[in-house]
């Protein structure tokens, strides 16, 4: 759970240096992408449970559809809820 909370919290400064460059650090753009992260990652799951159980799709391809699906989610998230 430690390595989870360090990884969430080099993933919010590396994409506000690298991706929103300019976009000013706050606790609450912090609990945003703490929410979008959330939510990306629960899209992910639901899109993984879907294609395997449901389409009956082989989970290493599966993933690949549903890493598809959290990437550009988690993108539009953080550029019109985390950094507006």
């Amino acid at each position: 759970m430690l390595l989870y909370g360090a990884g969430l919290g080099a993933a919010f400064a590396l994409n506000r240096l690298f991706v929103f460059k300019g976009a000013l650090f706050s606790l609450g753009a912090f609990v945003r992408f703490s929410i979008g992260f959330v939510s990306a990652f629960s899209l992910n799951q639901a899109m993984l449970l879907y294609l395997v159980s449901v389409l009956d799709i082989r989970p290493e391809i599966a993933q690949v559809f549903a890493m598809s699906t959290y990437t550009v989610f988690f993108y539009l998230i953080n550029k019109y809820f985390v950094w507006k």
